[in-house]
């Protein structure tokens, strides 16, 4: 199982301290995710602070941007870092791709498909020559003129990961993609019942096995030093839970445990504008089938026990701002990698 470090975007001078750091504790990769700030330009300085691990985004926001757009950040990305970065695509939600970014919305599922496939005929035609020609619904590109051509690299192609929740986009990145990143928002009864199935499905009928994919994410983790802070972090997760679980499109991991009721009353909670009144809705219970929370020494057992056999990266969020928080990951990292290099492969679908 490989570790990522997702960085703090929120302030851009951090990022490169902060990967350094991640890099010097064993992460396999640093991941910047988009929100406070964009993710490509947060994964530009993470890269230039590593040499070894991987830089990858978690996720972009495809949508409101054109391949070709993506393609030429990803490129530079790729090129910068000497072959190490990663592309994470996401979807966003119907209400954030219309009134956040003023942008058509439409099934995402099929616009992804043709997006992450627009973005391996720009890669091809860069690296390999020959006319740019893409033909699709949603986007149609022929024309690339020799001096806007990026020269080849010479690096194996960008993996292309995709953010997942519905069943049709699991599929998909199981059929298409190199990764697939899985929601926070999961239990280990939703990752073995509903989401492995329909992952299963997409490598099945794609001729794919498990080694083909990396699958990562798939809970939401808390680390504290100690229990002071381990109990402060436990209600930070309760917080993101109710959350979470007041959005429809993630009510399906509750409703398999027919805790249908708590959806309907954090839903309502968030159209009447009542957040604050989430976290008391969500009983311990609930909190413990979403979030792994343990001090350093105890988390490491409990996430592989969690994610080990079908997520095969596990991404945590860590402070890294002092030597003692580097060697405090290091340690974790190390107790992660160990206790799951004990575990059986998944079985391939089929």
């Amino acid at each position: 199982m490989k570790v990522e470090l997702m960085l703090d975007v929120r302030d851009l001078r951090t990022i490169e301290a902060q990967a350094e750091a991640a890099e010097a504790a064993g992460a396999d990769a640093v991941v910047t995710a988009e929100g406070y700030s964009d993710a490509l330009l947060a994964a530009m300085l993470a890269a230039r602070a590593t040499r070894r691990a991987s830089v990858a985004t978690g996720i972009v926001v495809a949508f409101p941007r054109s391949p070709m757009a993506t393609a030429i950040a990803s490129w530079n990305l790729q090129d910068y870092s000497q072959g190490r970065f990663e592309l994470g695509l996401g979807s966003q939600v119907k209400g954030h791709v219309q009134r956040r970014f003023s942008t058509e919305w439409v099934p995402p599922v099929p616009r992804m498909r043709e997006y992450v496939l627009a973005l391996r005929a720009i890669f091809e035609c860069w690296e390999h020559g020959g006319p740019l020609n893409f033909s699709g619904k949603h986007y149609s590109f022929s024309l690339m003129s020799p001096e806007l051509r990026p020269r080849p690299l010479g690096y194996p192609p960008i993996p292309i990961s995709v953010a997942a929740v519905n069943p049709f986009m699991l599929r998909m990145a199981a059929e298409l993609c190199d990764g697939v990143r899985l929601h926070h928002f999961v239990s280990r009864r939703f990752l073995t019942d509903v989401i492995r199935k329909d992952l299963e499905r997409g490598l099945m009928a794609s001729g794919r096995s498990w080694h083909d994919i990396d699958i990562s994410g798939g809970a939401l983790i808390g680390i504290g030093r100690d229990e002071v802070e381990v109990r402060r972090v436990r209600e930070d997760l309760r917080r993101r839970v109710g959350f979470y679980g007041s959005t429809r499109t993630y009510a399906g991991s509750l409703e398999i445990y027919g805790w249908q009721d708590l959806a309907a009353k954090l839903h309502e909670c968030s159209i009447s504008n009542r957040w604050q009144e989430m976290p008391g809705l969500v009983p311990d219970e609930v909190l413990d089938e979403f979030a792994i929370v343990g001090t350093y020494a105890e988390a490491g057992k409990t996430i592989v026990e969690r994610l080990g056999g079908i997520v095969n990266r596990v991404t945590l969020t860590l402070p890294l701002s002092s030597p003692a928080d580097t060697d405090a990951a290091a340690g974790l990292i190390a107790e992660i990698k160990q206790r799951s290099s004990r575990l059986a492969a998944p079985t391939q679908p089929g």
